[in-house]
């Protein structure tokens, strides 16, 4: 049945408020009073049964037919906020994610399985007690206490994020690295009246993000330690990086490299040369075997051989260029030696 219609005395020493307990608890049936107390000690003890109607013994047909219409009524959208609670539940229980709700004042009012397990706290035993009890956060570096995330979304009204680096303290001490956000829960959009946290494990992204690191900083320790000179330089002709041997070789700082053009670092009678083939470099796609006569720091000049790479994106636009270079000034000038050795064993064959 939808509603029951029950006095209070039952007959037989059974309480009509003890069974209307059970109809609602057990089987969720909620009941109307017909009955001759009317009494305040009675009214009171009824009203925890939550009764969709009281009436009071002699009532007529059209006050009973009011009642259940009315209960029935009742009965229908309270039946429909059930259906919607269950609902909204097992969504949240469904999420992957913690789920921590609060009130207004920052005590939880739910917590889905996956925020029990992160926190050690089941539910039950959260219910009602403070977010800072339950939800406890530190900073990863400085080990100190963050800020309450409920009070910095009541403050703001907005969706945040917590800071990086966040630590979640469980119940039994496990730190867990957690990454999480906080939104206002609004009555009407506009009047806060809680707080859900969404939060999740995040100890595989910081391995993974560790590994990175660690690769980057193998690569850059390789790149900048590498025997030979490499440099990096943007769509412009502009040096982006160059390695440690690079600045050994030319005797430069690195500030006085980065952000300058690379035709500012060549033999006057070579810039005219990059400034016309840089752009064919770009649209080749490599540079391989191209001479330049190169500026060293102390104003003297040496022979350099480039081979590189153009990286480009998705879309096939130029990104940047990485070479590296050869110090050729010696193979130059043993070249230029044969050369003339050649030209006197000529002239020597002739005049003989």
């Amino acid at each position: 049945p939808d509603i029951a219609l029950m006095d209070i005395n039952l007959g037989a020493g059974i309480n009509g408020i003890e069974t209307a307990t059970t109809l609602k608890e057990e089987y969720n049936i909620s009941v109307i009073y017909l009955t001759a107390h009317a009494d305040d000690d009675t009214i009171s003890q009824a009203k925890i049964t939550e009764p969709y109607g009281y009436l009071v013994k002699p009532f007529d047909d059209a006050e009973l037919k009011s009642a259940i219409e009315i209960a029935s009524y009742k009965q229908q959208s309270d039946r429909k906020l059930l259906e919607s609670q269950q609902w909204f539940k097992t969504t949240l229980n469904s999420i992957g994610d913690g789920v921590i709700a609060t009130d207004k004042d920052g005590y939880i009012t739910f917590m889905n399985p996956i925020a029990e397990n992160l926190t050690g706290w089941f539910n039950s035993d959260a219910l009602g007690k403070p977010l800072e009890g339950v939800f406890q956060i530190i900073n990863e570096i400085t080990r100190e206490p963050c800020e309450n995330p409920v009070l910095k979304v009541i403050k703001t009204g907005q969706i945040m994020g917590l800071a990086n680096h966040t630590i979640l303290i469980s119940r039994d001490g496990k730190e867990i690295p957690i990454k999480d956000s906080g939104a206002p829960i609004l009555l009407n959009d506009t009047d806060s009246i809680g707080v859900v946290l969404v939060f999740q494990d995040d100890t595989k992204s910081r391995i993974s993000e560790k590994k990175l690191r660690d690769s980057e900083d193998r690569f850059k320790k390789l790149f900048e330690y590498a025997p030979l000179p490499y440099q990096s330089l943007d769509k412009k002709g502009n040096f982006i990086e160059v390695n440690h041997t690079w600045l050994d070789i030319l005797e430069y700082k690195r500030s006085d490299v980065i952000g300058k053009s690379f035709g500012d670092f060549l033999h006057p009678d070579w810039i005219d040369h990059f400034k016309v083939n840089f752009p064919k470099f770009k649209s080749i796609g490599e540079v391989l075997g191209v001479e330049f006569e190169m500026k060293k720091g102390d104003g003297t000049f040496i022979s350099t051989r480039f081979d590189g790479k153009i990286r480009k994106n998705y879309a096939g636009e130029f990104i940047k260029t990485h070479c590296v270079f050869k110090n050729i000034s010696k193979e130059k000038i043993l070249k230029k030696k044969l050369e003339k050795q050649e030209i006197s064993i000529r002239q020597s064959q002739k005049m003989e």
